[in-house]
């Protein structure tokens, strides 16, 4: 993106050849800001930001320099401005575990649970003093679903619709409605009788640019992204986002193989693409045109060939889908890309599909029945897996470039439920990234 507009101003940015910002121009309320960005050599690693503002109504200019260090594996340590400075320690996980601010005196210390997601954050002053402390609990598919304090009383609760959420409670059981964008991202909060009692308006990378309440906050940020007001900094479940400077603290887990741009934030074009675990693969099948794309965020890499869902494959390369059963299509939504939970005899290079619902199994109901065995492989026929055509253009050398790409991003641990009943066991399997079908 080198071009916006909107409530917030215009902008203008601009890039190196690897995707690093190099320059931002801010035009709003008759002042021009303009910033420069200056990279460590062959590192990525952002070393300092220049900014010059002038406003036309005061015939004044105003300078500040905003400078960064890191330590040896990557991750940031300081963050210092002309009038405030970040201090930043990591555990042996590499997570972002206590800052410190100079200007406010607060201090946050953060902890994880096995799967990268944050469970805790405490606040205190420099005197040691705890100022507030929040956990946070997530379902099976790594939503947020609720904060509260240390004593388990609910402070903010989330209730989803497939990957969005569409309302939130507060302390006191007040019920609130939740709007979002085209991306997921929150912009609007309405009360029972449609009353507006929040909004936010936001720069494209996700800077607050004015916030309007009536009493009520909302914290989370682009989708997968909690807000904290402590340091402007966003938690993104596997690594830390600023949104001032469109980038992430830590380089990515998986380095080089995540692309040339270890630190940048959905191929910087955050009005098209999310990033909602800080990872990097988002596949589509299109049923419309039968197209299966994959796309690596970090790099910009797209792969696309032919495939269908229900149905089977005709002597002239085309698929068919004859709407009878079991040659049904899966139905429309968002799908987690896992290991095959039973890989049978040839099924072992499958790819297992959970859908993203009300519980994170291998069963799911569409089309007036319980259905289950969605898969993604290469094959003639479909019972309402996403299959590769076997007769497509390419589709040996697509299918290994597609499990190359799912095989080389970051993975993370995901629960699910082992039958479809509540009784059934859980179990834990290996993550790869979403697949949206529709």
């Amino acid at each position: 993106m080198i071009d916006a507009n909107g409530p917030y101003g215009d902008y203008q940015y601009r890039y190196d050849a690897v995707g690093n910002r190099t320059e931002r121009l801010i035009n709003q309320s008759r002042q021009l800001t303009t910033e420069t960005y200056t990279y460590a050599e062959q590192a990525n690693q952002l070393l300092k930001v220049d900014s010059t503002t002038t406003a036309s109504s005061a015939n004044s200019t105003h300078s500040d320099t905003r400078n960064f260090q890191y330590s040896e594996s990557g991750q940031l340590l300081q963050d210092q401005n002309n009038t405030r400075t970040l201090n930043l320690v990591y555990g042996n996980d590499q997570r972002l575990q206590h800052i410190d601010n100079s200007d406010t005196g607060v201090q946050a210390d953060y902890t994880y649970n096995p799967q990268g997601q944050r469970v805790r954050k405490i606040l205190t002053d420099n005197t040691g003093t705890v100022l507030g402390t929040t956990l946070y609990n997530y379902d099976l598919a790594g939503h947020l679903i609720a904060e509260t304090d240390e004593n388990g009383t609910p402070i903010r609760e989330y209730l989803y619709l497939g990957e969005q959420a569409i309302a939130m409670k507060v302390s006191g059981n007040r019920l609130y409605y939740v709007h979002n964008d085209h991306l997921g991202t929150p912009r609007i909060l309405t009360d029972a009788d449609q009353n507006k009692v929040w909004e936010i308006q936001t720069t494209p990378f996700g800077e607050i640019s004015e916030e309007i309440t009536a009493g009520i906050t909302n914290i989370k940020g682009f989708p997968g992204q909690y807000r904290d007001e402590e340091t402007g900094y966003v938690d993104n479940w596997h690594r830390t986002y600023d949104p001032s400077i469109g980038r992430y603290l830590q380089s990515d887990p998986i380095g080089l193989a995540g692309g040339l741009n270890t630190y940048g934030y959905a191929l910087q074009n955050p009005l098209s693409y999310t990033d909602s675990a800080g990872l990097k693969v988002l596949a589509s099948l299109n049923t419309s045109t039968q197209t299966l794309t994959v796309t690596d965020l970090s790099t910009g890499q797209t792969i696309s060939g032919s495939a269908f869902t229900g149905g089977h494959t005709n002597a002239d390369g085309t698929a068919t889908s004859p709407g009878n059963f079991p040659e049904i299509p899966a139905s429309p939504g968002t799908y987690y890309i896992v290991d095959n939970p039973n890989p049978q005899h040839g099924h072992e290079d499958w790819y297992g599909l959970f859908k993203s619902d009300d519980r994170i199994d291998d069963y799911f109901f569409g089309d007036g029945r319980q259905r289950s065995g969605v898969r993604l492989h290469k094959g003639n026929l479909s019972y309402g897996c996403v299959t590769i055509n076997a007769r497509g253009d390419d589709a040996d050398e697509y299918w290994e470039q597609l499990r190359r790409m799912i095989g080389s991003t970051y993975t993370t641990p995901l629960d699910f439920r082992k039958g479809p009943h509540w009784w059934n066991g859980t179990g834990t399997t290996t993550n790869y990234g979403t697949l949206i079908v529709w």
